[in-house]
């Protein structure tokens, strides 16, 4: 089974309330399908620029559920998201802090790159590029900034603190996703 049909396995069986999966999936059994942005959390944009704000459009996700879904592109706290995704607070801050990160990051290269003129950096923000860090500390924070670790057989983007323990909260979950697919953990 993929990711995406675990998760929907694990909507059926009441484990979570929402799933988001890839377009290319295509959601039956009743379940509500609702595409579009994803949402936005306002810990994600705190700190950047405003025309890299602006620039920035995450892609369209695919929004499944038994139950009504928040509106596509809408705010969202971070506590809502995680009780929606039935993924552990935890997780879903550090996954939120490490995208904020490399927003950061890439708005000051953007910004270096342009040497400072608003339209070019909009351009170069738009065409959803990654320009290379500057240093050692730089390609310190890339690295923090990108570094993902799945729960198995989730779509949880581990924070660090569960990566390290067996008994950890994502762990946990893990094994009722994995019990669902019979999968060993």
């Amino acid at each position: 089974m993929t990711r995406d049909e675990i998760d929907v396995a694990a909507l059926h069986a009441g484990i979570k309330q929402v799933a988001i999966v890839d377009l290319d999936f295509a959601a039956t059994d009743g379940l509500r399908v609702v595409d579009g942005a994803p949402w936005r959390i306002e810990a994600d944009l705190r700190g950047l620029p405003v025309w890299y704000a602006d620039a920035v459009r995450e892609p369209a996700v695919r929004f499944v559920s038994r139950a009504e879904i928040p509106a596509p592109g809408s705010s969202l706290t971070m506590a809502r998201e995680a009780a929606l995704l039935s993924y552990p607070y935890c997780c879903v801050i550090a996954f939120h802090r490490r995208r904020r990160l490399f927003h950061l990051l890439n708005a000051r290269a953007i910004a270096r790159q342009a040497d400072g003129d608003r339209e070019s950096m909009m351009r170069l923000a738009r065409a959803d590029i990654v320009l290379a860090p500057r240093g050692a500390r730089e390609q310190r924070w890339l690295r923090l900034a990108t570094w993902t670790s799945f729960a198995a057989g989730t779509s949880i983007a581990m924070c660090p603190d569960c990566d390290a323990r067996d008994d950890s909260a994502a762990r946990r979950v893990a094994q009722r996703y994995c019990a669902l697919a019979g999968l060993a953990t």
